[in-house]
């Protein structure tokens, strides 16, 4: 994101990088040359009330909220996203200032300005750049080979997050990988990815998974290897789908937010399943019939991402 913003050569502007310390990331970055403020550090609320254009990846930090109802009217709040939207999740954007929001496809933006839509934001607001993170994504996507990797990325659970009783990770996590057992001759490379959400219980758990598990930082690395995704619905899938990666989802007709998208999921050549039994036949599938089932959404932008955006912040800076 920031290498456009060098690359222009720009004095007048300072782009810095808030980032815990404990980041994998922090000693790369800084070797690279990149201005870097500690999110534990006293500076952290300085710089950010102080900047003009404010950068944010993840909307939902709780620990991010007080210091955004903070930003002043002359300050802008420009949201990188999450990944491509398809579900309606207008009650969770609409309850957050977002001065630009970014989009990928004219489905998504058409679904957040349209006529008769829920959300508050109109089309000055929203910006179909595409979302930076995809270049990298891209030109990973295109050195890796070989691209054998079995990404098994299912959403996070709120039962167990919330430890309701009568559901266990451990049993979660065993529904999600036993059944890879079964798919051994297509001489995959299966992985689990831990969302976020889940990270409290898993480190309280003695389960030791079958097979690796993977956390947020390489989600790209893996994605970009990746044969096929299966999921529930996180949206790592559409990340997938961006790349050209086959997607099977376990979207039983009875799970009411499932039947909302299976149109869309179905339009987008994802193939779905109503329960783990299916998946073996259902990755097989898949893993076969890639180019001719699976279709990318032909409305992405064309060009760099980063570069869209950047050009984009500089000419509507407030003077």
């Amino acid at each position: 994101m920031f290498l456009p913003l060098r690359g222009k050569k720009l004095p007048e502007i300072r782009h810095i990088y808030a980032l815990s310390p404990d980041s994998t990331d922090w000693n790369r970055l800084e070797k690279e040359g990149f201005t870097l403020v500690s999110t534990e550090s006293s500076d952290y609320e300085k710089t950010l009330l102080s900047a003009q254009e404010i950068l944010v990846s993840d909307i939902s930090d709780s620990s991010l909220a007080p210091l955004l109802s903070k930003v002043s009217l002359q300050q802008r709040i420009i949201f990188l996203q999450h990944g491509i939207i398809r579900n309606q999740i207008w009650r969770w954007l609409n309850s957050r200032r977002i001065d630009v929001l970014l989009t990928s496809t004219d489905r998504e933006t058409a679904e957040i300005i349209g006529d008769g839509t829920h959300y508050t934001l109109s089309s000055p607001e929203v910006w179909q750049t595409g979302l930076p993170r995809h270049d990298a994504l891209k030109q990973l996507r295109a050195m890796s080979t070989p691209k054998d990797v079995l990404l098994i990325a299912p959403t996070w659970s709120p039962k167990i997050r919330h430890k309701i009783p009568g559901t266990t990770i451990d049993s979660w996590i065993n529904d999600w990988t036993q059944w890879v057992a079964n798919i051994s001759t297509l001489n995959l490379v299966p992985v689990f990815f831990l969302h976020p959400n889940m990270e409290e219980a898993f480190a309280e758990s003695n389960i030791t998974p079958s097979i690796p598990v993977i956390r947020g930082n390489q989600v790209q690395e893996f994605l970009a290897r990746a044969a096929v995704v299966v999921t529930d619905r996180s949206s790592i899938v559409n990340e997938g789908h961006f790349i050209g990666v086959p997607g099977v989802l376990v979207a039983p007709e009875s799970d009411p937010l499932s039947f909302k998208l299976r149109d869309k999921y179905l339009d987008s050549g994802f193939i779905l399943v109503d329960d783990f039994a299916e998946l073996p036949s259902a990755v097989k599938h898949a893993v076969a019939d890639d180019v001719t089932r699976f279709r990318q959404p032909a409305d992405l932008p064309p060009e760099p991402s980063c570069e869209k955006l950047v050009s984009l912040i500089l000419e509507t800076r407030f003077e």
